[in-house]
């Protein structure tokens, strides 16, 4: 079944039963998400996420989202900072699933020096639209996402547009406890014919590809009701044959405190 066939019957199925379910967000909720990450022969960076979600009425959230971050480039690669903002409105219930549709906007701009289009900083920066939908099955969580990226760089006073890209991602995510969650997801990128300088969430990988993937496996676990540690492992291959692991650790930690894990994922 083709990937937009399967995502609109989600949609529809969840649309639905949340007509007559309970709230897609429980109240108002603040995150904040430290991590560091490496990246084999690539970089090593730092990050720093904020998210905010809020009821809009019984079945209705929205959610904003902040991202900044650095990174360190190995060997050949650039230095670089890199900045997003995203807001996103879903509809659910916590007992049963989520749809969403969503905005990001970010860019990233690498160092001067050796730059890619001479010693000017270069800029690559994108737009990307977002639709999701989750469905929760007892201690399972099933999720599809599906994104449009129109992507561009600039340096020197040029700017080149950058091929589009579309990506889809499937995650499977299961809770051994309410504190526990592990979750296995793959990670597609096609990209129109070209280089690109667009890469996977969280990493900076400089590929002239037409086909990324990427198979991640991730830990999280809560601390308190305040804190949760999260560890992921991500193999990153292209149509190409190169291939690339990285590795992630971090933490969230949530302002409103009293709920577990899994609650924090389905109430918030």
């Amino acid at each position: 079944m083709k990937l937009k066939a399967l995502f609109s019957l989600i949609l529809v199925l969840l649309a639905c039963k949340t007509a007559f379910a309970g709230n897609a967000v429980n109240q108002l909720n603040v995150d904040l998400s430290p991590s560091l990450y490496t990246t084999q022969d690539v970089e090593d960076g730092i990050d720093l996420t904020a998210e905010m979600t809020f009821p809009l009425g019984p079945i209705v959230g929205v959610g904003v989202l902040a991202d900044i971050g650095m990174a360190y480039g190995k060997d050949d690669y650039l230095d670089s900072v890199y900045s997003a903002l995203g807001a996103q409105i879903f509809f659910g219930s916590h007992d049963i699933g989520r749809i969403g549709f969503g905005f990001l906007s970010d860019s990233k701009v690498y160092s001067e020096e050796d730059s890619y289009y001479g010693d000017d900083d270069t800029t690559v920066s994108s737009d990307s639209t977002l639709k999701y939908a989750e469905a929760y099955l007892g201690d399972f969580t099933l999720g599809i996402s599906g994104s449009n990226v129109e992507p561009e760089a600039e340096s020197g006073g040029y700017t080149a547009e950058q091929p589009e890209h579309e990506i889809t991602m499937y995650t499977l995510q299961y809770y051994p406890t309410d504190n526990v969650r592990l979750e296995l997801s793959q990670y597609t990128e096609e990209i129109d014919d070209g280089a690109t300088y667009y890469f996977y969430p969280g990493y900076v990988i400089v590929f002239e590809d037409t086909e990324i993937k990427a198979n991640t496996l991730g830990l999280e676990f809560g601390v308190t009701s305040m804190v949760s540690i999260f560890m992921e492992y991500a193999n990153i291959q292209s149509n190409n044959d190169k291939d690339v692991k990285s590795y992630s650790v971090g933490a969230t930690i949530y302002f409103r405190g009293g709920d577990t894990l899994k609650d924090n994922d389905r109430w918030y």
